[in-house]
């Protein structure tokens, strides 16, 4: 072997690991997996590596690593240079590959026969970017919700882990003061999305106005901040989810709007009070069925930490360009797509999410693939300091409702969309 042989350290910068592959503007093919699923290869071209002077090329083979895993020791060859002299003055050069930070460190002069390696490493004077903001990540969280998700089958199917789980304790009384689902997450440390209800069967906005149902929902929230004290993942707690819908007992409508704003303000004292860590989240469904608008419903910039409506495929389909581009943008007494929604959120000023979101009514590839670019497009950037507007986390609905299998993307009757969701690479790595 001629010339001397440097040794190159890959990695991520530990700060940026999370985050790096949306550090650039996206591409159409950047979420994309490439050979070796939940794997990126890594080749060097010349023109990447920027080198001027000895041409640079590897000696094994493209090194392949699993996306965040550090590696180091690939091997690089600088030919025609002399045996080295010294290690004190060595030109760095950075370069990217697949969303990786390489850095070559050239060894000039040589005078050992045996090869000189050296490990590369970036400046420590770059400042730190923030790792989030008001307490939600710089980054976009991806998970699911579901059996498959708790026992970490869907993140294997997948080729990646999720990092955001979910689970719903909004029916009765007991269950909303209680919180008994937490118990399959005892050990579970990435964030958690939790929807705590609001009311029970029979109970109304106007004795909540008047603090009827305070002690329930304080004893719920200190639940909610034991389960979950000492763990590094952010908690967002929506309540009264899909509040413009019309099939829960906490909807809301002309009769009810103002009592429904003064609760959720008493809601939010307590979460502030209680667990002021976790992250309130306004969760609207996405088409309106109420009969006031959602910014009459809206209960105050200063009440509300995240934009995270719930939406799914159907009403229209959305199976091609033409309903798909017919769908985002549209708006009803209120954002309906997810594009109008993404507007409203950075209007007020908050990070957005889409807290649920599904198959429901055929195996639609289509909605699935364009659901990740619409993600993958609004994702927070390394070095964001304002999230509004920015996507900071998605949860699949993969549980089968009411027995309805039709909502699974990984165990259920849609393996075209199964194919396309596993071929993405859903959030920041």
């Amino acid at each position: 072997m001629s010339g001397t042989v440097v040794r190159v350290g890959i990695h991520r910068e530990r700060r940026r690991e999370r985050h790096e592959r949306l550090a650039r503007p996206p591409r159409r093919d950047a979420h994309r997996r490439g050979p070796g699923r939940g794997a990126v290869r890594i080749g060097l071209p010349l023109a990447l590596l920027g080198l001027v002077g000895p041409a640079v090329h590897l000696l094994s083979a493209p090194a392949t690593v699993r996306t965040g895993v550090a590696l180091q020791g690939a091997v690089l060859h600088v030919g025609g240079a002399p045996a080295a002299q010294s290690v004190a003055a060595v030109p760095v050069v950075a370069a990217r590959d697949a969303g990786l930070d390489l850095v070559v460190a050239a060894v000039s002069g040589a005078r050992s026969s045996t090869a000189t390696a050296v490990a590369a490493r970036t400046s420590a004077r770059t400042p730190a970017p923030p790792s989030a903001v008001d307490g939600v990540p710089v980054a976009w969280h991806s998970g699911a919700s579901g059996t498959s998700a708790v026992d970490g089958s869907l993140g294997r199917w997948r080729g990646e882990p999720l990092q955001i789980l979910q689970t719903w304790d909004d029916t009765s009384a007991q269950v909303q003061r209680d919180l008994p689902s937490l118990a399959a997450f005892s050990r579970w440390n990435g964030d958690l999305d939790v929807a705590v209800g609001a009311l029970a069967p029979g109970e109304t906005w106007a004795r909540a106005a008047r603090g009827a149902y305070t002690a329930r929902w304080t004893h719920a929230v200190r639940v909610l901040r034991t389960a979950r004290a000492g763990r590094p993942g952010a908690v967002y707690v929506r309540f009264a989810h899909e509040m413009t819908g019309d099939w829960f007992t906490w909807k809301v409508g002309s009769g009810n709007v103002t009592a429904f704003r003064t609760s959720w303000r008493l809601f939010a004292g307590i979460l502030r009070r209680e667990f002021p860590q976790a992250r309130l989240v306004f969760s609207p469904n996405d088409g309106n069925h109420s009969d006031v608008t959602v910014d009459r419903i809206w209960p105050g910039d200063d009440v509300v930490d995240v934009v995270a409506p719930d939406s799914y495929d159907g009403w229209p389909d959305r199976t091609g360009p033409a309903s798909w581009d017919g769908w985002v943008d549209s708006t009803d007494r209120g954002p309906r797509g997810l594009g109008a929604w993404l507007r409203f959120a950075a209007a007020h000023g908050k990070p957005f999410a889409v807290a649920e979101w599904g198959l429901h009514t055929g195996d639609h590839p289509y909605y699935v693939t364009r659901m990740h670019d619409f993600l993958a497009a609004c994702a927070p950037r390394i070095g964001d300091t304002d999230l509004a507007g920015r996507c900071v986390y998605d949860v699949y609905f993969n549980v089968p409702h009411l027995g309805d299998r039709r909502f699974l993307v990984f165990g259920g009757p849609n393996p075209r969309s199964a194919q396309a969701y596993r071929g993405l690479v859903w959030g920041s790595r």
